[in-house]
């Protein structure tokens, strides 16, 4: 495993190097079907995926929640409830949210070079905000752009073929050649 991290334009770079590997990257629905199918092996978990839960109650003397999903009522010391982003059992628990706009987003891909990717990272800093290239499958990398707003919206507008060369023009040929 390697990373090269960099910045367009300039002449200084830096890179390290391990015997195994820093990280892994898995794909979110394969993650997903591998925790969803471990679960739901388990004797001491009960899964509900997709289910609604209406009511949430904690009994702070015995340490319980009691929780009513689809007019059953359950009873347990532990609870994980992960539905999202917009998450009704936040607002059921009310639990404030905080959020800031940093007015920056970030644009991932996939990216296939026309080489193997040698088991190296990229973190590349440009004028309008940073890349991060990182290995995936075979010449497969998944792709982090972030820059404003303002900018990736005009990212977005790009078609497959001037999207790969904005790519490639950040990275000054360290990557070769993105293949289709």
């Amino acid at each position: 495993s390697k990373v090269h991290v960099s910045q367009k334009d300039c002449l200084g770079t830096f890179s390290w190097s391990a015997p195994d590997q820093l990280g892994v990257v898995i794909e979110a629905g394969v993650l997903t079907y591998a925790l969803q199918n471990y679960a739901t092996q388990q004797k001491m978990i009960t899964t509900y995926w997709g289910d609604i839960a209406s009511e949430f109650i904690y009994d702070a003397d015995n340490k319980l929640w009691q929780i009513t999903v689809q007019d059953e009522v359950l009873i347990a010391p532990l609870v994980i409830g992960a539905d999202g982003v917009n998450s009704k059992l936040r607002d059921i628990l009310k639990i404030d949210l905080d959020v800031h706009d940093f007015g920056s987003s970030a644009i991932v891909t996939n990216v296939k070079l026309n080489r193997y990717h040698e088991n190296t990272a990229f973190k590349r800093f440009h004028k309008s905000g940073s890349l991060a290239l990182v290995p995936f499958q075979d010449n497969q990398m998944k792709s982090i752009l972030i820059s404003s707003n303002v900018e990736t919206t005009k990212y977005l507008r790009l078609n497959e073929r001037e999207y790969s060369q904005y790519i490639k023009s950040i990275m000054s040929g360290y990557i070769g050649e993105i293949g289709r």
